[in-house]
């Protein structure tokens, strides 16, 4: 990169998954201060981690909860804009997919403009 150039690195720790929970996978990620990142090796409990620096390190492993529609949602609010908060303008992100995002037949609805529409459509 040229002088002046960078980018903001941020990670996250995502819950386990289900698989993960069955198996009773060990936890060896380790954020204490929101920039550093700590690995465990787990054959090996007695060593200090490996730790790694980021521009935000996110610890969400038991942060969240999934909903009636299968999305995960924040349990408090200290999860809930860390993106935002952070990453202000560099990322764009949604937390959910907005309903009018997937309109059946939009493509029907828009023709209805100029020309009849088809049975159940009205402009």
């Amino acid at each position: 990169m040229s002088d002046g150039e960078s980018i903001v690195v941020a990670v996250r720790v995502r819950p386990f998954n289900e698989r993960e929970k069955q198996r009773k996978a060990q936890l060896i990620i380790e954020m204490p201060d929101g920039k550093q990142t700590g690995i465990r090796d787990p054959n090996a409990p007695g060593e200090d981690p490996k730790w790694f620096s980021f521009d935000h390190s996110y610890w969400s492993h038991d942060g969240y909860k999934e909903n009636a529609s299968g999305y995960l949602e924040p349990i408090d609010d200290r999860y809930a804009d860390q993106g935002h908060r952070d990453l202000k303008d560099r990322v764009t992100y949604q937390l959910r997919p907005a309903p009018s995002m997937s309109v059946p037949h939009s493509h029907e609805l828009l023709r209805c403009q100029s020309s009849s529409c088809p049975s159940g459509f009205a402009y």
